[in-house]
């Protein structure tokens, strides 16, 4: 699951080292009593469905709640890219907590890499990169900026 010089986000978090050694691991909890999973959409500038690769590639999104990639079950590895998320009407809250609403790269259920690139929100819930489910992201060399509420740099959940 692990590969070297990269941290990997699923429903088990773990904080690598440079090395390949885990400083941090805890299994994430099932998903919580209460809560509808059924509810929850998704939109996304790009929706990726099957295995691609992004190289070189500017992409921004302005939309409420709205992706930039959403690696939808697929294998993707995105590349010396710049993603953008900005939104002032974006609802943040237990949607882009839980689930990833409104995340600049949405993971669920696919293995994602990102290296070499800059991932930057503004938005409530504007994580940088989430994963959700069974999705598993790999990120190296890439910086994440975030600016709002509920914006974690790497979240993971579900």
């Amino acid at each position: 699951m692990y590969k070297k010089n990269f941290l990997a986000l699923s429903t088990s978090l773990a904080i690598l080292l440079g090395n390949g050694n885990i400083i941090y691991a805890q299994e994430l909890p099932p998903e919580m009593p209460g809560q509808d999973v059924s509810n929850v959409s998704y939109t996304s500038v790009k929706e990726i469905n099957e295995n691609t690769k992004i190289k070189k590639e500017n992409l921004e999104s302005t939309g409420t709640d709205e992706s930039v990639i959403y690696n939808n079950g697929a294998e993707t590895t995105i590349s010396d890219s710049e993603l953008s998320q900005s939104s002032q009407t974006s609802t943040g809250g237990d949607q882009a907590s839980f689930y990833g609403v409104g995340a600049a790269v949405l993971n669920t259920n696919g293995s994602l890499y990102v290296k070499d690139s800059t991932i930057q929100t503004d938005a409530k819930g504007g994580a940088g990169i989430f994963s959700y489910g069974d999705g598993k992201s790999y990120v190296s060399n890439t910086t994440i900026t975030t600016n709002q509420d509920t914006s974690g740099g790497l979240h993971v959940a579900g």
